[in-house]
């Protein structure tokens, strides 16, 4: 889930800055390019930013041993489903299936290469485990050990076929080393283009095709890479974390149809940069070829860190408010410093923000606009406790609020948390108390109360809103208000923190199992929990229908004002945006609800 509205301010900001930035950048790296005396293919990727590198993004660039990759990725998606070997077993660690051994043949050799593994074994015939295979291929770029990896997984196609599943199509592998050796022209045959490498890069940092441990093996192997250190390596600052492969050909008639090298830098904040660069058909020497890439590399680099990611900031007038006045309780890692991201998803039309990372999370006042009715509502914006659709579910939801003469306190809560895991990127325990959320929320909700005078509040008309995990943040603390989860900080967290009302919009992690209607036991419903509006679509494909049905139920036997109302589409995450899908409509719902509670006057 990701989402853009109330940033009309930031996104100003954020695209003229960057848009003013790009043409320079690309400039500045054509210009740098013209001294390899060829075809010089740039591009890059860093999420969060608006970063443009591209110089020829979508040549068909040889890719000579940059290839590696791609099958080493190809041999570890094997090797996890258990289709490498015929000695694996199933449902094996992949540690265990890559202290396998595969057969070094006399046919694997190939004359005149670069090879420690023949070197070491000119003969051939030896067992060599995968993993010092792999190490070989990528960290060393071993021509022998890439053939003993291609023969095992059935040839370049069974390669070219696995990468373009992934939807990488700007890719071809048609020959090994073998065919290399023989035939000079076959390097055009292996190529691929500087975005698809990108893009494949990315891949190993978003939603990675291998398991985790197979995935971080990969990682460390590429980070570990001796080969090229005149290139990408000389254009970071010394001790930059860079997982690169290179790929280069000989001189031929004064000319190098490939020097390459394609890796993620690691920046000072860091999050993790894809960049790729190869000079094809150039006449100018090794030593300045590879000062072109490094060239490139450092302009990529200082403009990367020149427009660092920026957290989420409100929009002007608005200022965010530390929840806690020392250091937060229970603070746990998180992958990288916070950020805010543009998605390429769209709801109605249009993108939207995606924050994460947060580790010191925050409470933003919006007042009404115009009347006041006393009342005010804290905001939990989904995002499956991975990040938070920050203004699809939050400050646009803040906007109708507001203009409904309702006070707004929009919640950015710590994530990622529990239920998700960012280290297995799972969720274990779908069921598991958000700890870290709930804590952020029940302290809010303190805060509040003890600030309604000074924000022209009714003490006992605060409710809370909440989508998909934000909406399993209502049930939490709409049941668990009885016992806060920290030590009192201040008279803050002597104030209640139960709801007066609630609105829960497609929640998730609520219903147990995929049979009946049992309800989360972390949900311990009491007469006592607040009056609850529920919101759901049938053909919500992420959460489902029933996990409404499931705390509607519950709410209902214990004797709770309940009010759900289930469409038949919708889908999930869309928030308040209107469409033609009546369940758009459903803001009207709650407004109509509030005046039956009494919470609103007619």
């Amino acid at each position: 889930m990701r989402r853009a509205r109330r940033f009309v301010c930031f996104t100003a900001v954020l695209f003229t800055v960057g848009a003013y930035a790009q043409p320079v950048l690309q400039a500045r790296i054509a210009a740098i390019a013209a001294d390899a005396q060829g075809t010089v293919s740039v591009s890059c990727m860093l999420m969060g930013s608006v970063l443009n590198c591209d110089l020829h993004p979508h040549n068909h660039s040889p890719m000579q041993s940059v290839f590696k990759l791609p099958l080493a990725l190809t041999v570890l998606h094997l090797a996890d489903t258990g289709k490498l070997l015929p000695t694996q077993r199933p449902g094996e660690p992949i540690d265990i299936t890559l202290d396998r051994t595969a057969r070094f043949l006399p046919d694997d050799r190939i004359p005149h290469t670069w090879s420690p593994l023949q070197n070491r074994y000119p003969e051939a015939n030896v067992d060599v485990s995968l993993r010092e295979l792999l190490t070989l291929t990528v960290g060393q770029s071993d021509n022998a050990a890439s053939e003993v990896l291609l023969r095992i997984v059935g040839g370049p196609s069974v390669v070219q076929q696995y990468i373009r599943s992934l939807g990488i199509a700007e890719f071809q592998l048609q020959d090994g080393e073998h065919g290399l050796n023989r035939d000079r022209s076959a390097q055009y045959r292996n190529w691929m283009s500087p975005a698809a490498a990108v893009q494949l890069l990315q891949l190993l940092l978003g939603k990675p095709p291998l398991s985790h441990a197979a995935n971080d093996f990969l990682l460390q192997t590429l980070a570990a890479t001796t080969t090229g250190p005149n290139r990408m390596r000389a254009g970071i600052p010394s001790g930059t974390t860079l997982a690169h492969k290179t790929g280069s050909s000989s001189e031929h008639n004064g000319m190098a149809e490939a020097t390459n090298d394609i890796g993620l830098i690691t920046l000072p904040d860091g999050r993790r940069m894809a960049v790729a660069v190869f000079v094809t058909d150039a006449r100018a020497n090794e030593a300045t070829r590879e000062r072109v890439i490094a060239g490139i590399t450092r302009a990529i680099y200082d403009e990367a860190v020149r427009t660092s990611a920026t957290a989420w900031q409100p929009t002007p007038g608005h200022t965010q408010i530390p929840l806690w006045p020392g250091s937060v309780p229970d603070a746990q890692p998180v992958p990288a410093t916070e950020f805010v991201e543009i998605t390429k998803e769209m709801v109605a039309g249009k993108p939207y923000f995606w924050a994460s990372n947060i580790t010191r999370p925050t409470m933003t006042v919006y007042s009404p606009v115009g009347k006041n009715t006393g009342v005010a509502v804290v905001v939990f914006p989904g995002g499956g406790f991975e990040g938070l659709a920050i203004d699809l579910e939050g400050t646009e939801v803040c906007d109708w609020l507001t203009s409904e003469g309702i006070t707004c306190v929009l919640l950015k809560y710590r994530v990622p948390s529990l239920p998700f895991d960012w280290q297995c990127k799972c969720r274990p325990n779908d069921l598991a108390i958000s700890t870290l959320a709930l804590k952020d929320a029940q302290r809010t909700m303190g805060l509040v109360r003890s600030r309604a005078a000074e924000w022209h509040i009714d003490p006992h008309k605060i409710g809370v809103l909440g989508f998909s995990a934000g909406g399993y943040l209502v049930a939490e603390v709409s049941t668990r208000f009885g016992r806060r989860l920290y030590a009192p900080v201040d008279a803050a967290d002597k104030e209640s923190c139960r709801p007066d009302f609630a609105v829960a919009v497609y929640p998730g992690h609520l219903r147990v199992g995929d049979r009946g209607y049992r309800l989360n036991p972390n949900i311990p419903v009491t007469r006592e929990t607040p009056p609850t509006f529920l919101l759901q679509a049938e053909d919500d494909n992420v959460d489902g229908v029933n996990q409404s049905v499931a705390y509607y139920l519950a709410l209902k036997n214990a004797g709770v004002p309940v009010e759900m109302h289930l469409y038949a589409q919708g889908g999930h995450a869309f928030g308040l945006r209107r469409t033609n899908s009546p369940i758009t409509e459903w803001p009207l719902l709650v407004e109509k609800w509030l005046k039956t509670l009494g919470v609103v006057s007619e």
